[in-house]
């Protein structure tokens, strides 16, 4: 079956950019709107693997955008690209129904890496992005220096939001509940939280929660 692809970009290299991703290595069949009219036009007359929206996107107020997205075609994930590293920027994505979000300098395999996760139900942030999460919300009382999550830390975190206990956690993930354990003190110790409590505070923050299992 045919992967298909709806990018909302008015960037004309960065759509060709995308669009070449996509070909090559989901030899997909993509299709590139710049207004949300169009996109929920689009939306309405076909099904779709995957939504991908320029931030930087102009005439789009990318929030109501994402929350008809999110209401009205759930099933779809939403990837975004953010070109700076505004952390507010990336939560407010994040939190209005992207399901991940990429950075212009991320190279194919991360944006391969970042479609794959979010279609199979998991979240996705890049590099930068995740050392502005945890800027966000680190609780930097203490003086010390935040530090960005990893991959294994963040997909801690969303199972967190999900209120998944360390057996699950581990099933989930696929690793030792050792492994977890270690996970979560790790993300204690970054994001400034006392307890498991306030890392689900954050998730919740961050909406993780609408995030399927």
């Amino acid at each position: 079956m045919q992967f298909h692809a709806l990018l909302v970009f008015d960037d004309i290299l960065r759509a060709e950019g995308m669009v070449s991703i996509l070909t090559a290595n989901f030899a997909a069949r993509s299709e590139v709107m710049q207004t949300a009219r169009d996109v929920l036009f689009a939306l309405e007359a076909r099904t779709w693997d995957v939504l991908i929206l320029d931030l930087d996107i102009h005439d789009v107020a990318t929030e109501a955008l994402f929350e008809q997205v999110r209401r009205r075609y759930a099933k779809v994930p939403i990837l975004a690209l953010d070109s700076t590293r505004n952390s507010t920027r990336t939560v407010r994505a994040l939190s209005s129904g992207a399901r991940g979000v990429i950075g212009c300098g991320d190279r194919a395999g991360d944006v391969v890496e970042a479609i794959r996760k979010i279609c199979s139900g998991r979240k996705y942030v890049h590099a930068l992005g995740t050392e502005a999460l945890t800027n966000h919300f680190a609780n930097e009382s203490d003086g010390k220096q935040p530090r960005a999550l990893s991959g294994r830390e963040l997909d801690t975190l969303i199972a967190i939001g999900h209120g998944l206990n360390l057996t699950e956690t581990s099933q989930r993930m696929n690793i030792s509940v050792k492994s977890v354990s270690v996970y979560r003190a790790r993300l204690k110790e970054k994001l400034g939280a006392r307890s498991t409590q306030e890392l689900t505070a954050i998730a919740l923050r961050l909406d993780y929660v609408r995030d399927p299992s």
